[in-house]
C-alpha cells in the first residue's frame, strides 16, 4: 500500500497489489450533472483483506483511464462488503 498513490492508473496499482478479494461499484455526485463528461462519475472501492481500501474512478465517456482516487489503509479490513 505505500507505494500506491493517488493519481496512479488502475493499471499500475493492480501490478503491485494483484487483484482485489472483493470491489463494488457506485455512482457519485458528479454523475448527476447534465453534460458531465469526466472519469469521475462511478467509483470501484477495492478491497484488500489485512491492507485496506483503494478507491478508483470510473472511466469516463472520453477514455481518461481509470485512476486511484483515495487510499484507505486498514489492517482491520476484513477483505469484503460489509
Amino acid at each position: 500500500m505505500a507505494n500506491i498513490y493517488e493519481g496512479m492508473s488502475k493499471a499500475e496499482m493492480l501490478s503491485l497489489l494483484g487483484p482485489p478479494t472483493d470491489q463494488d461499484t457506485s455512482v457519485t455526485g458528479k454523475a448527476f450533472i447534465p453534460f458531465y463528461f469526466g472519469g469521475d462519475a462511478t467509483a470501484t472501492r477495492l478491497h484488500y483483506k489485512g491492507l485496506g481500501r483503494v478507491y478508483v474512478s470510473g472511466q469516463g465517456t472520453f477514455g481518461g483511464g481509470e485512476k486511484v482516487l483515495k487510499i484507505e489503509y486498514d489492517p482491520q479490513e476484513p477483505g469484503f462488503r460489509k
